[in-house]
């Protein structure tokens, strides 16, 4: 019994630098996260960004729940900028923003709000009438005869 506990509480102690060594480098990461979304960088730059970060976060730690909070900001930016692109009548802008939201931090309060809104506003007539026209296979047809 007692080399039992002596191996155990070697393999705990050897252990033991890796885990606080992981646990300084979430730290780290996390920081690198907070300084992203301070500075606006949500998913541009490629390879130095919020979004790829809280996925690596997630990769290492998937059960450790600070990054929750972090993805909800980065949410809570994108149903801000997918407003404001919808207020400035740029759906298909907007409509991207609502993407990266809901793949990352789909319990973001205020996206479905924003995203019930976009909707609406795809189903009116306004959107229609500023979409081009499609032409029918006969009009295309008839087109290129003359």
């Amino acid at each position: 019994m007692k080399s039992l506990f002596k191996s155990a509480l070697a393999s705990l102690l050897i252990s033991l630098p890796f885990t606080v060594m992981a646990d300084a480098e979430l730290d780290s990461l996390l920081n690198k996260i907070d300084a992203d979304i301070s500075a606006e960088r949500l998913s541009t730059p490629a390879g130095n960004n919020a979004i790829e970060k809280i996925w690596q976060f997630k990769d290492r730690a998937p059960y450790d729940q600070r990054i929750n909070s972090r993805a909800y900001k980065v949410g809570k930016s994108y149903v801000k900028l997918a407003n404001n692109a919808t207020a400035s009548k740029q759906f298909s802008k907007a409509q991207s923003y609502l993407d990266n939201a809901w793949m990352l931090a789909f319990l973001t309060p205020g996206l479905d709000a924003a995203q019930d809104k976009l909707d609406k506003l795809y189903s009116t007539k306004e959107v229609a009438k500023k979409a081009p026209a499609k032409k029918t296979a006969k009009q295309v047809a008839l087109s290129l005869i003359h």
